[in-house]
């Protein structure tokens, strides 16, 4: 960090950063393979204005981790981006930078895996922006908010994985859904749902089976939940 004409800039790039480094973040006998890579460069003027841009991502890799029947599991992560920028991001051109004119603060955010097939069961991609936050003394609680997010999950092993007392959890998650108000007041409008769902609790020696559940946003009105 450094100041230039009274103003501050940071620069940072990383290449080959291996994620073993990080397994010890993970839960016993986990693991985790591959390489990430970031830049990122930020500039603060005097008033307190800010521009930079980060851009981060992971190539393929692999996250294992043991089942109760002790094979091993193994996700390939087939991709993984974040993109943010704040202010015009040092003149980069993103998706979420457009849309809020050049200004504000964006980040957008995509990763997937897939199973040993090749078939992808996990599929996240999300978005926000603060299209008026540009200062760092900005008020954050009353920024306008605009946001999205998809997400489609049909593989849960890692949470039965991750959780001994969920012996097994089937089913299928999705969710589309939007995001706009202020950050202190957020409406969400669109659907999350689980279907086809089947859990067995291991502690309790029982089985749940034909769960299914749907969240609602309804924008002003609300957050409506109906489940079986």
């Amino acid at each position: 960090l450094w100041r230039t004409a009274g103003d501050r800039t940071a620069h940072l790039t990383m290449d080959g950063l291996t994620l073993e480094r990080y397994a010890a973040l993970l839960p016993p006998e986990w693991a985790v393979d591959g390489v990430a890579r970031a830049r990122a460069e930020f500039r603060i003027d005097t008033t307190l204005a800010v521009d930079g841009l980060l851009e981060a991502d992971v190539g393929a890799g692999t996250l294992a981790y043991p089942q109760e029947n002790g094979a091993v599991r193994e996700l390939r992560i087939t991709g993984a981006t974040l993109v943010a920028s704040i202010g015009g991001g040092l003149g980069a051109e993103t998706p979420d930078n457009a849309q809020a004119g050049g200004r504000g603060l964006s980040a957008h955010l995509a990763t997937a895996l897939a199973d040993a097939s090749g078939a992808e069961v996990v599929n996240l991609e999300g978005e926000v922006s603060l299209p008026g936050f540009a200062r760092l003394d900005d008020p954050l609680p009353d920024q306008a908010l605009l946001g999205r997010l998809h997400a489609r999950v049909t593989d849960f092993s890692a949470v039965e994985a991750a959780n001994p007392a969920i012996a097994s959890l089937n089913g299928a998650f999705s969710a589309d859904v939007a995001v706009s108000g202020i950050v202190r007041s957020p409406e969400f409008v669109g659907e999350a749902r689980f279907a086809e769902g089947r859990v067995a609790l291991a502690d309790l020696g029982i089985t749940v089976e034909d769960v299914a559940f749907v969240a609602r946003g309804e924008g002003l009105d609300g957050v409506t939940l109906d489940g079986s």
